[in-house]
């Protein structure tokens, strides 16, 4: 966990972490938040 073998587990846990939030939180935090981290 401490050490990332590769960019698999990036990738994956930022989109389970985006779509996550972004369907739960989804009325209490504006797209305009969601859209700039994503493409972040």
């Amino acid at each position: 966990m401490n050490a990332p073998p590769t960019k698999k587990p990036k990738p994956f846990s930022r989109a389970s972490l985006t779509f996550r939030p972004r369907l739960s939180k989804s009325r209490s935090l504006p797209r305009e938040l969601l859209l700039p981290a994503s493409q972040s």
